[in-house]
């Protein structure tokens, strides 16, 4: 039997307005070799531990193959899987509509791999998946004002020149994606004395210049 936990949130859409979501609590990790003894346990399915594993090992590569000539990839019974690209870190976005550089093949790179899982194969895990309450996880509020935060967060840029979201989560006490955010609503105001530079990892706030 799965547990679930009511996960507190702020929807920022509506002025800090507390809401939840509902989370499975995970109980760890199945990895391959778990995943291969059950497949084969009492010899249901005719199968030995070594073959189902070349299988698995083959079709990964096969997924792969396919997936880098430009195909989407759909097991039946699972799911389909199609590439997603992005911009490296240390470019920037393309502008169509100006004279900017334009973008070459050595500027993209996979980001990731897309997952739309087969409705049957989602249809059945929810049929089977009998679920009990687990209790309850409330965000960390931050002890200090957002003007508060903001000033200690110029006092950190003034002694060490440039401030990471994980300087301001130290600094402010706030979980780290509402002090992401928070943040890059802080560089975009007019009046702000705090400017973002970078993108991705490379991502820094520093003191705006008057």
């Amino acid at each position: 039997m799965a547990r679930y936990i009511k996960q507190e949130v702020i929807n920022f859409q509506q002025e800090g307005k507390k809401r939840c979501f509902y989370r499975i609590a995970s109980r760890g990790n199945v990895g391959q070799d778990d995943l291969l003894d059950e497949m084969c346990a009492h010899g249901r399915t005719g199968l030995n531990k070594g073959n189902v594993k070349a299988v698995l090992t083959l079709l990964a590569e096969t997924m792969q193959y396919f997936l880098t000539q430009g195909y989407s990839v759909t097991l039946d019974d699972i799911g389909n899987f199609s590439l997603s690209l992005g911009l490296k870190d240390d470019k920037e976005e393309e502008d169509l509509d100006s004279n900017a550089p334009k973008r070459n093949a050595q500027s993209i790179h996979v980001t990731g791999v897309n997952f739309k899982v087969n409705k049957r194969f989602l249809r059945n895990i929810d049929i089977y998946c009998k679920l009990e309450r687990a209790g309850v996880s409330r965000m960390n509020r931050s002890p200090f004002t957002k003007e508060e935060r903001i000033a200690k967060a110029v006092e950190y840029i003034k002694s060490h020149g440039i401030m990471r979201v994980d300087d301001y989560v130290r600094i402010t006490k706030l979980p780290k994606s509402t002090a992401s955010k928070e943040l890059r609503d802080i560089s975009r105001m007019d009046d702000s004395p705090i400017k973002s530079s970078g993108r991705g990892s490379s991502l820094v706030y520093m003191l705006r210049t008057q």
